[in-house]
C-alpha cells in the first residue's frame, strides 16, 4: 500500500471528491526549475567541442512510447525524488543506425534530442556532453555525472553513456544512481539528474466514446456535474480531473457498471504522461497533518442501480482514480465512493451562505472573512458549482464590492481580472481567496467598515437567482466585544501562498497579538 496526501490546490475535483490531507506533493509536472547545485569539475573544458542542438532529427519517429525514469531536481530549498513508471517518451531511429533520444530528462522539457551513435551491434553510445538548449541568456547540456555524497553529483570522467535498442525498446545499460544522466549549465549548476531510461512501446488504446452514444449529465457525490455518454453497453464519463479523457464503465446482465483497472485514457498534456483509469480501496489513516487516506489498487469498481430515477452507487471505502501510473499511487484525480444521479438543469434559489467568522482589519494584512456555501437550492435540490457565485456587500451599499487586481489600483495582487461575482470555487494560488471543501475564505482590505454582508447567486436553468444578503458586524463594530483578541497564527509558504498547516520544507510563519504588533519568522518543518 502507499500513502498519498492531497489538498485543494491539486483541483476542485480532488476537493470536492476525495478526503484531503498534507504534506505529500502532487504528480510531478515536467519543467525548468532554478539551480542550486554547483559542478566541481569545469564543463567550459570540454563544452566547446559540443555540436549545435538537435531540433528535428531524420528518420523513423517512434511516438507515444512508454517512458520509465527515476530521477531527483533540485528545487530552491530541497532536493526532490520522483518516479515515472509510465510518461510519455518518442525516439527517432535515423537510416544509418543512429538513434536520437526527444528530452533526453524527461523532467526537463527541451524539446531538443541526445544523439546515440551506433556502437557494437544493436549496443549504442551518448558521447558526452551535448547540448540541449541553446539560448541567448546561456546554454544547457546533458553529462554523464557521478554521485559525490548522498544529495550531490559532479561530473563523471567517463562521458560515453551506454544503451542498447531491441525488439523495440530503448534502454539504457549504465545509468544507476551513481552514475546518472545529468542536465547541466555553463555555470557548472546541474538542474536534474536522472536514471533508469526505459522507452516500450505503447500496447494500450485509448478510450474513445462510439459515435450515437446518448448524452447525459449526472451529479457527482452532490458535489460536481458531469458529462457522460451512454450506449447499450457502456457508460463513459469525461474524466474531471482531466477533461477530454474519459471513464469507462461496463455494463453488464443486471445493469452493474463495471470500471476496470488499466483502462488506458489517453495522455495527460499537462504532465506528458499517460493517463489510467485505476479503481482503489482505501482506510482513513491519521498523521500530525491530519486524516488522509490510505489507497489500494484493486482489479474493478462496481457501481449498481440504486431506486427507479437511474441513481448508480458504488459499495464500501472505494476509490476511482485518474492515474499516471499503474504500479504507483500517482492520481491526478481521485473520486471516493462515487455516487451518481442525472442531473436536469432547473432554475433555482441558492440557499443562503453561513458566516463562520469576521475578523478584525489589521493594517496591511487585511480583514478576514471566513463563510460556507451549499451547492443546494431552498428546495433542497442539487445545484451545479459551476454556474454558483457569490457577492460581498460593506455597511450600507447596495452594490457588491468589487475586487480590483493591483494592476488597475486595487489591493488584490494575484486576480487576474476585476469581478464583483466571485465563482464557488475560486481561488488564486490561497493568497486572498482560498477554498476548501465549500468553505471560502478571504481578506477585505477596508479598515472602515463596519459590517459585512455575503449573499449566493446561482445562473442555472437560464436565470439567475439570489438568496438574502447575510450580514455580521465587524468586531470593531461591537462595543464592549473583544471579537477576535487572541493571539492569531498565519502560515505561508516561500512563494506567499498561504496554507492551513505549515508543510514539510521551510514556511513562513506571521504572529500577530491583540495589539496588532506582528512576528514574521522562518520555521523549518521536516
Amino acid at each position: 500500500m502507499q500513502l498519498i496526501h492531497y489538498s485543494f490546490l491539486q483541483g476542485f475535483m480532488l476537493a470536492a471528491l476525495a478526503l484531503p490531507a498534507h504534506g505529500q506533493q502532487a504528480p510531478v509536472s515536467p519543467q525548468t526549475l532554478p539551480v542550486k547545485h554547483k559542478l566541481t569539475a569545469a564543463p567550459k573544458v570540454i563544452i566547446s567541442t559540443i555540436p549545435d542542438v538537435i531540433r528535428t532529427p531524420e528518420g523513423q519517429r517512434h511516438d507515444n512510447c512508454i517512458r520509465a525514469a527515476h530521477g531527483f531536481y533540485d528545487s530552491y530549498y530541497d532536493l526532490n525524488e520522483y518516479d515515472n513508471t509510465e510518461a510519455v517518451g518518442s525516439y527517432v531511429t535515423g537510416s544509418d543506425g543512429t538513434v536520437y533520444m526527444l528530452n533526453p530528462i524527461s523532467y526537463m522539457v527541451s524539446n531538443t534530442y541526445m544523439k546515440l551513435d551506433p556502437y557494437n551491434g544493436d549496443t549504442l553510445v551518448a558521447r558526452l556532453p551535448q547540448i540541449v538548449v541553446a539560448e541567448s541568456y546561456g546554454n544547457s547540456f546533458v553529462a554523464k555525472m557521478k554521485q559525490d555524497g548522498q544529495d550531490n553529483w559532479t561530473l563523471n570522467a567517463d562521458q560515453n553513456m551506454y544503451f542498447v535498442l531491441r525488439n523495440d525498446t530503448l534502454k539504457a545499460l549504465d545509468d544507476t544512481r551513481e552514475t546518472p544522466l545529468g542536465f547541466i549549465d555553463e555555470s557548472e549548476s546541474w538542474y536534474a539528474v536522472e536514471y533508469g531510461h526505459v522507452f516500450t512501446k505503447n500496447p494500450y488504446k485509448a478510450v474513445t466514446v462510439p459515435e450515437g452514444a446518448r448524452d447525459q449529465k449526472y451529479s457527482l457525490n452532490r458535489r460536481l456535474v458531469v458529462s457522460a455518454r451512454l450506449t447499450d453497453d457502456a457508460l463513459f464519463i469525461n474524466d474531471p480531473s482531466t477533461p477530454g479523457l474519459w471513464l469507462k464503465g461496463t455494463k453488464d446482465a443486471e445493469g452493474n457498471y463495471h470500471f476496470a483497472a488499466k483502462e488506458y485514457m489517453g495522455v495527460n498534456e499537462r504532465f506528458i504522461s499517460h493517463q489510467f483509469q485505476m479503481p482503489a480501496s482505501y482506510v482513513v489513516k491519521s498523521d500530525e497533518y491530519g486524516n488522509y487516506n490510505d489507497y489500494t489498487y484493486m482489479d474493478e469498481l462496481v457501481m449498481r442501480p440504486s431506486g427507479t430515477d437511474g441513481m448508480l452507487t458504488s459499495v464500501g471505502n472505494v476509490s476511482l482514480l485518474s492515474s499516471l501510473s499503474t504500479t504507483k499511487i500517482n492520481p491526478v484525480g481521485i473520486i471516493d465512493n462515487p455516487v451518481l444521479i442525472p442531473y436536469n438543469e432547473v432554475a433555482a434559489e441558492p440557499v443562503a451562505p453561513k458566516i463562520e467568522k469576521v475578523g478584525r482589519y489589521i493594517e496591511d494584512y487585511g480583514a478576514e472573512i471566513i463563510f460556507t456555501m451549499e451547492l443546494e437550492s431552498t428546495d433542497g435540490k442539487f445545484i451545479d458549482p459551476d454556474k454558483l457565485f457569490y457577492e460581498v456587500y460593506v455597511d450600507d451599499n447596495t452594490e457588491p464590492i468589487r475586487f480590483v487586481p493591483e494592476e488597475e489600483g486595487g489591493p488584490y495582487h494575484r486576480l487576474d481580472s476585476a469581478m464583483t461575482q466571485v465563482p464557488y470555487a475560486y481561488s488564486d494560488n490561497n493568497y486572498d481567496f482560498i477554498f476548501n471543501y465549500g468553505q471560502v475564505k478571504f481578506y477585505i482590505y477596508d479598515s472602515e467598515m463596519q459590517k459585512v454582508g455575503i449573499r449566493t447567486v446561482y445562473k442555472g436553468g437560464g436565470e439567475e437567482h439570489a438568496s438574502p444578503i447575510v450580514w455580521q458586524p465587524t468586531p470593531a463594530s461591537i462595543a464592549g466585544v473583544g471579537a477576535d483578541s487572541q493571539t492569531r497564527t498565519e502560515y505561508t509558504t516561500l512563494s506567499g501562498m498561504r496554507v492551513e498547516k505549515p508543510a514539510k520544507g521551510i514556511n513562513i510563519r506571521k504572529v500577530t497579538d491583540a495589539n496588532g504588533n506582528v512576528k514574521v519568522e522562518k520555521i523549518l518543518v521536516k
